[in-house]
């Protein structure tokens, strides 16, 4: 079953399926490319530097094997430069235009609702909405979508590449497989929930913000009110939130 983001994203992605499609691929070829980076390097090491003990001197079929090796090498690179290159290009053109989209139905949509929901909603969040959800809807294509394909295809090559070359290792680096999906599944949910709640927070901050903004001129005009700094202030970040930042400032760089 369909999530509700992935039913309500279906109509703007259908219309960018070329660009979308040509990242896809150019994703594949990119870990493809990763995959095959260290082939050069086992031919060097199985076909020349195998069974020698000591010092040696090249052969004619050495240093032909070392030239192949060399333009692979470069071959490699320079199919996983363009493979990169247009991939980005077709994914972020893709989530310009996807978020565009998206901004202007979501505008639409919010025009036609009852005067009753504009009356009990906030409008710094609705502001929020439009301006900050949606936003994160591009920077998911534009910096997150791309890395999450290519890390999965390397993840799958690599695997079928350890299973081929000796199983028992494959089996050994899986087992802790199931342990890793259940941590992150667990965490996935705590930082969903601190994500909404963020997002709550940002909301009542923009809608604070707009309101006070708003009666800037009639503030003007009489004496300053330290009581919008006040609630300002009430509105606490997420414990979620605030452990991740101090984790974060606590690692190494």
């Amino acid at each position: 079953m369909s999530s509700p983001l992935t039913h309500a994203l279906k109509p703007f992605l259908v219309r960018r399926w070329p660009a979308l499609t040509g990242a896809a691929v150019g994703t594949v070829v990119l870990a493809i490319a990763d995959l095959a980076a260290p082939w050069p390097l086992a031919l060097v090491v199985d076909r020349i530097f195998d069974g020698q003990t000591g010092a040696f001197t090249l052969t004619q079929a050495d240093i032909r094997l070392l030239t192949f090796v060399a333009a692979l090498v470069v071959a490699i690179a320079l199919v996983e430069a363009i493979a990169g290159y247009f991939s980005d290009l077709w994914l972020q053109s893709a989530g310009e235009r996807i978020t565009h989209e998206l901004r202007v139905a979501a505008y639409d949509h919010l025009q036609r609702l009852s005067l009753g929901f504009h009356q009990r909603r906030a409008k710094g969040d609705l502001v929020t909405r439009v301006t900050g959800d949606v936003n994160a809807v591009g920077d998911l294509f534009a910096q997150s979508l791309g890395e999450v394909v290519k890390a999965g295809v390397l993840l799958i090559g690599m695997v079928a590449v350890t299973v081929w070359l000796d199983p028992l290792l494959a089996l050994a680096a899986l087992a802790t497989t199931p342990v890793l999906a259940a941590v992150s599944i667990a965490y996935r949910r705590r930082l969903r929930a601190a994500a909404r709640r963020q997002r709550k927070q940002e909301g009542a901050i923009a809608s604070l913000a707009n309101e006070a903004l708003s009666a800037m001129p009639a503030a003007f005009r009489m004496p300053s009110s330290p009581s919008n700094c006040a609630c300002m202030r009430e509105i606490r970040m997420p414990s979620a939130i605030r452990s991740a930042l101090r984790a974060r400032t606590r690692s190494p760089s």
